[in-house]
């Protein structure tokens, strides 16, 4: 049975559209070089596919979002970008370092984006 085949199996007639470009993914080049290409090991793919992954989904459908379907947002910054180079510029706000008028710019802005919404 394919990962496609197991992820409809566990998400049922409305498997999310990322869960379906995750498994395909992984179909084509197998669980270890997916997780390597979402930034998840291969048995938390393998767990998310099969709907038993016992963490968040929320973290790992974004980076699904960015790395294997090329979403882009609106930033208010910058305007539209790639989701890959928005989570970029967030984990750069997260370590602050003052080396551009940029970067400066867009730690403030992305500490107040709606993009980047903290869990409580």
């Amino acid at each position: 049975m394919s990962h496609l085949e197991n992820a409809r199996a566990a998400w049922g007639a409305e498997t999310p559209d990322w869960i379906e470009a995750l498994a395909t993914r992984t179909d084509k080049i197998g669980l270890k070089k997916t997780g390597s290409v979402v930034g998840y090991s291969s048995s938390a793919i393998s767990y998310v596919l099969r709907r038993k992954y016992n963490g968040p989904y929320d973290p790992i459908e974004l980076q699904v979002r960015a790395s294997l379907m090329s979403e882009s947002i609106a930033c208010p910054e910058l305007g539209e970008m790639q989701l890959a180079q928005c989570l970029e510029w967030r984990g750069r706000a997260e370590d602050f370092q003052s080396t551009s008028s940029q970067r400066i710019r867009m730690l403030h802005a992305c500490r107040i984006c709606p993009h980047n919404a903290k869990e409580d």
